[in-house]
């Protein structure tokens, strides 16, 4: 009876006697993979793309600068003591715990543990083996748009203080610790909207949401990246491509010709009609997004929550064809387009009723230019929805978050991107909100950054992420 209940539990199956000695020989491969994973992870970091500055002619340690992604995340290499080299410049602590650069070598002053502190195991903190004090960036006057240098990269020194949980400035990036995110996929075919974990924590709050992203085969990176991060917040997330893309819920679009950028257009009303004609009833709300597009879907949904699907509502980036005030407005497809279910279906019958008069081209790379007039035709213009923050500052990033805390106005006059905002731009970090929604042009190992100091409270979390 035993031998009868533990086949039912197995589905019927008798028991393989190899199993048990299979399983304890890929436990011990594992075990094996993540000693050495812990042995690479006391090193020493190494000054990538950092300067020396000398501190005013006075006898003291050269201060450490180093780049910032416009976070707290600051980006170095870290490597195994036995693969020092005398030719590189590592990280390295002298008296009064003051930090400096000098050439690598085995001494323990150069010694480093890194502790990561989030799923992906890039961002953590780094915790000095001989004084237990952590690496930390000095960020003094970095609220400052002043402080940004001309070449438009931040930068803060370097230094010692003792270890806290909640201190962003102690949080440094190292992507060649990386796990691989093509091994990190595991969503069957056709379900990876279905995250039970992702669905318990969102269910309800903004309203049922459907994503779908365009993209292509050769961007499997980026796929891998989204579907990874900020797709698992979605009740449902699309893939929108010219060919199939295993292990994800991919809609194959004919654009019936070679596709290109030239082809945006009829490839976007492509994938709306379908979302529509499939969904257009079941979800309260329905986003575009790029493959380069990062979402911070908490502040997504708090922000879809003050609104009713049932009004239509269409919204993003609001940008201006030109600075006069009879321009064209139009949203910015990569900082993500928004319909509510009564903007879709107002959509899907407008075009199925009368399509040479709603839409406007039919090849064009503009897609969400033209996206934009024919919302306008049918009443749902993109300028109805204020999407800025309680204090005027943007949710939605047309040109990534990193790229609107530094531009300056003075330093490219004609730059298209102060020519098209249709709100004044704010200069400095005050451009953005603190619960930011939306960023264009994102890496997939900046989606992983974004993803790891959101969720440590470190970005678009309500603060500003070089004041802890």
């Amino acid at each position: 009876q035993q031998q009868q209940q533990q086949e039912r539990q197995g589905g019927g199956t008798s028991p393989d006697p190899e199993l048990s000695a299979i399983l304890a020989e890929l436990q011990q491969e594992q075990q094996q993979a993540a000693e050495k994973d812990t042995e690479f992870r006391t090193g020493m970091v190494l000054g990538i793309g950092m300067r020396r500055l000398q501190a005013g002619g006075a006898r003291e340690p050269d201060l450490v600068l180093a780049n910032w992604m416009d976070s707290p995340a600051q980006d170095f290499q870290f490597i195994a003591r036995r693969i020092g080299d005398s030719q590189n410049q590592c990280v390295t602590v002298l008296a009064k715990n003051q930090v400096s650069l000098e050439e690598c070598s085995s001494q323990t002053r150069q010694l480093f543990d890194f502790t990561p502190r989030a799923r992906f195991e890039v961002l953590g903190q780094v915790r000095h083996a001989d004084t237990g004090l952590c690496l930390a960036a000095e960020a003094q006057g970095i609220r400052l748009i002043d402080n940004y240098p001309r070449d438009g990269k931040p930068r803060a020194g370097l230094l010692l203080q003792p270890c806290r949980p909640d201190s962003c400035r102690q949080l440094f990036a190292f992507p060649q610790l990386q796990k691989p995110l093509r091994s990190l996929l595991q969503q069957p075919p056709s379900t990876s909207h279905a995250n039970p974990a992702v669905a318990s924590k969102t269910a309800h709050v903004g309203g049922r949401l459907l994503c779908f992203v365009m993209t292509h085969r050769g961007n499997l990176d980026k796929v891998l990246a989204v579907n990874q991060t900020w797709g698992q917040g979605c009740d449902r997330l699309l893939y929108m491509s010219n060919e199939d893309i295993p292990g994800l819920e991919t809609v194959v679009l004919d654009v019936g010709r070679r596709e290109s950028r030239g082809t945006l257009w009829r490839k976007a009303v492509q994938a709306w009609m379908y979302v529509f004609g499939n969904f257009g009833s079941e979800y309260d709300w329905f986003m575009r997004a790029d493959d380069d597009s990062f979402l911070v879907m908490d502040n997504l949904r708090q922000f879809l929550s003050a609104m009713d699907p049932n009004e239509p509502r269409f919204f993003g980036r609001t940008l201006a064809d030109g600075p006069e005030p009879e321009k064209e407005r139009f949203l910015s497809g990569g900082a993500t387009n928004i319909m509510s279910r009564r903007a879709i279906q107002r959509f899907g019958q407008a075009v199925i009723s009368a399509p040479e008069a709603v839409l406007h081209k039919i090849d064009t790379f503009a897609d969400d230019y033209e996206l934009s007039v024919t919302m306008r035709k049918l009443k749902i213009p993109c300028v109805a929805t204020d999407t800025r923050d309680e204090d005027g500052r943007q949710r939605f990033f047309v040109v990534g978050v990193q790229e609107e805390r530094r531009s300056r106005r003075e330093d490219a006059p004609d730059y298209w991107f102060f020519q098209m905002s249709h709100y004044p731009h704010v200069e400095g970090p005050a451009c953005c909100s603190k619960r930011w929604i939306a960023s264009h042009y994102t890496s997939p190992k900046e989606m992983v950054y974004w993803d790891e100091l959101h969720a440590l409270g470190c970005e678009a979390a309500g603060r500003e992420p070089w004041d802890t």
